[in-house]
């Protein structure tokens, strides 16, 4: 479980380091490459020893759950994107009625909107390890990892759900 921790501080960290208006672009880069080079380092150092053995290596223990979380992280950078397209596309129709141009309607990213369902990673990532317990890795389970990390919201407002209605 320690690795989970060090690696999602980490990937918290890079994306802190990415969502930063550094004056120098070289200070952004840098920053990013020494998260993913200390992710690379806290994966190899927690893998263990490798030995031979029947099981795929993506089967093993610190491949499989570093897949399922980027798959499920992409699933939520794709969840981000189509909210940004869904609200060029509503500007669009707003503009369209009122007879305006439509040209040059450029996709508007917050990246502080962009970066929120990676708050909710870990909750997401916990309930998606819970179900898909110790099977090996198939392409079921890359499917459910990434549709997870798209609907997170849903995932999210379902565990508060039941506090809510508990409190007056």
């Amino acid at each position: 479980m320690a690795i989970f921790l060090v690696l999602g501080c980490i990937a918290v960290l890079g994306m802190w380091c990415f969502t930063r208006k550094f004056r120098i672009g070289v200070v952004k880069v840098l920053c990013c490459i020494v998260v993913v080079v200390s992710y690379v380092c806290a994966a190899w150092s927690f893998s263990g020893p490798q030995l031979l053995g029947q099981k795929r290596w993506l089967d093993e223990t610190p491949y499989r759950q570093s897949i399922i979380f980027v798959l499920m992280s992409l699933g939520m950078v794709v969840s981000s994107l189509s909210s940004a397209l869904n609200e060029r596309l509503e500007v669009i129709r707003k503009r369209k009625e009122k007879g305006e141009s439509t040209r040059g309607i450029r996709l508007r990213i917050d990246w502080y909107e962009f970066s929120r369902p990676f708050l909710f990673s870990v909750v997401t990532y916990c309930l998606l390890l819970t179900e898909l317990g110790d099977q090996p890795l198939r392409p079921v389970s890359a499917i459910l990892a990434f549709q997870n990390g798209f609907f997170w919201k849903t995932l999210v407002q379902d565990l508060a759900a039941p506090h809510r209605r508990q409190t007056p």
